[in-house]
């Protein structure tokens, strides 16, 4: 089974994941020693094993024999990656206000999450883009949203979606401080 090097394959797939030989052991029932010696491929997995390893990676059984390079279909973030040490990993602070990247493993990624927390009057200016657009989840307190002249005031609870080529500024209303969680795709 070496031929199909399906150690490498899945080791790739926990990886992209972002998640450790133990988290893997304790989701599948498997011990983590295993599926050490799986990805080193140093033991021949039963298929039962590797039916369950599919399984929890989201991939056709097939997919590990055949070497097709097939990217799992979701992908957890959990809050302790955020304070890894990542070439991708965004915080920035300006004037009380503040960016935090979540999604902090995001290259090759066709969108941006992070989340915003506005704490200054002066608020922040969401720079426009060729493509793409913009989707704000407002978490808590209360936004003035401003595009071309017009503003609008948003609360906790209420989205906004937008074209990412457009300019809009953000601020906090009277100052009470805001959270927001922002995607962009593009």
């Amino acid at each position: 089974m070496n031929e199909y090097n399906i150690g490498s394959q899945l080791k790739s797939l926990r990886k992209a994941r972002n998640v450790t030989l133990q988290y893997v052991a304790a989701e599948t029932g498997l011990s983590a020693p295993l599926l050490s010696q799986i990805e080193n491929n140093n033991v021949t997995p039963s298929l039962r094993t590797l039916s369950k390893l599919a399984d929890y990676f989201h991939v056709r059984l097939g997919r590990l024999f055949d070497g097709v390079t097939e990217k799992p279909r979701y992908e957890i973030f959990r809050k302790m990656d955020a304070c890894r040490d990542s070439p991708h990993e965004q915080i920035v602070r300006r004037k009380g206000n503040s960016c935090y990247s979540l999604l902090p493993f995001e290259s090759g990624k066709r969108m941006n999450c992070s989340l915003l927390d506005l704490r200054s009057e002066r608020g922040v200016a969401v720079t426009p883009r060729r493509q793409g657009e913009t989707f704000l989840y407002i978490i808590s307190g209360k936004v003035e949203i401003g595009k071309n002249g017009e503003f609008y005031t948003v609360e906790a609870g209420d989205c906004v979606y937008f074209d990412s080529s457009l300019s809009v500024h953000m601020k906090p209303v009277h100052c009470s401080g805001a959270t927001i969680m922002r995607v962009e795709t593009g």
